[in-house]
């Protein structure tokens, strides 16, 4: 199996600990070792060093390489199109077109490794069949931040790990819709990973996405071509690019546990030992009648009082305070700097 590792995001709804020269795929977010670091050691018992490739963005290039020196394999974005072009010029790159290959973000948190290799070689197999292979997860919460599988036909079954036809997609319900979809038994978490085939992923861009494939093709046939063919691109991601137009889906329902690490919320909620306990990371904190806080510090002692469910992330510059529930509204903040032009700040 070869395996491509994303690594191009900013991850700016855990600002001002992720920013552009230090995304969260940097960061030691949820144990001593970066995100990324992390997500190596989790697949290296499923491709050797030889087949893991990094792709990333020409501003993240040297931070990586220096965060993961035992990678020697980096496909670099001259620009950020989104994860259709990215994808795309990943698959086009990898060197065997007709060996699967895994796509896995570098910011998960999966707890059950063993589990998630057991997964991924499964979805292997059924990639062989000339599948785009999604990986899915059963709910265990109404969570409304994430999207939604609805699964269909089961197509066959491996041990505990059916595979599903999908019958379509639903992009971040509402907290009531996501209760019911959690009731139903229907609906998987999409996991944002997904197996296939190179040479069947650039079949599905001709297919479906006919002027990028294009793009990819000149570059294939003459790579210095790159930056001027890759701008040019639509800035698509690849679920709508490609994955929800295809019929050759298939979706493996995962048995292992698994978080997305989309903002300080789920930080807390992964962190947290018991209800209401504080997280602690980084720094000295006293808390007199606080709560189910998260504390991410550096050097300063961190004092609070009073406080129920809040995030408080102290760095050198910035001091961000916000209500768990508003984690997600974080992006709000980094896209106003933007406008600002206050890029100290970024």
């Amino acid at each position: 199996m070869q395996v491509v590792i994303l690594a191009g995001g900013l991850g700016t709804r855990l600002w001002p600990k992720s920013r552009l020269k230090k995304p969260k795929q940097l960061q030691a977010l949820v144990s001593q070792e970066s995100m990324i670091q992390n997500t190596i050691r989790r697949v290296l018992p499923l491709a050797s060093k030889k087949k893991i490739y990094i792709a990333t963005n020409q501003s993240q290039l040297e931070a990586l390489k220096k965060e993961v020196p035992q990678i020697t394999n980096f496909i670099v974005e001259p620009t950020l199109r989104n994860t259709g072009p990215a994808i795309g010029l990943a698959a086009v790159s990898l060197p065997e077109q007709n060996e699967p290959a895994a796509f896995l973000p570098s910011d998960h948190y999966i707890a059950d490794e063993e589990g998630f290799r057991e997964t991924m070689k499964l979805a292997a197999q059924v990639a062989e069949r000339d599948y785009l292979v999604l990986i899915g997860l059963r709910p265990t919460d109404p969570d409304s931040g994430l999207g939604y599988i609805k699964i269909k036909k089961e197509l066959f079954e491996k041990g505990n790990q059916p595979v599903y036809q999908v019958e379509r997609f639903i992009e971040k319900p509402d907290q009531k819709t996501a209760q019911r979809f959690l009731l139903s038994g229907q609906y998987l978490w999409n996991a944002g990973m997904f197996v296939a085939r190179p040479s069947l992923i650039l079949q599905l861009f001709q297919k479906h996405a006919p002027q990028i494939y294009q793009r990819l093709r000149k570059i294939q046939k003459e790579p210095n071509r790159l930056k001027e063919e890759y701008q040019k691109m639509e800035e698509i991601s690849f679920d709508y690019a490609v994955v929800e137009k295809t019929k050759q889906l298939a979706v493996v329902a995962g048995d292992f546990s698994w978080s997305d690490i989309g903002n300080w919320a789920r930080l807390l909620e992964i962190l947290s030992k018991k209800v209401n306990a504080n997280v602690v990371i980084g720094c000295e904190h006293y808390g007199v009648e606080t709560d189910g806080c998260l504390i991410h510090g550096t050097e300063r002692l961190v004092a609070t009082v009073g406080l129920k469910d809040i995030i408080v992330v102290d760095t050198p510059d910035v001091v961000l305070v916000c209500h768990k529930d508003k984690a997600h509204d974080v992006k709000k903040i980094v896209d106003q700097l933007k406008k600002e032009n206050k890029e100290q700040y970024l």
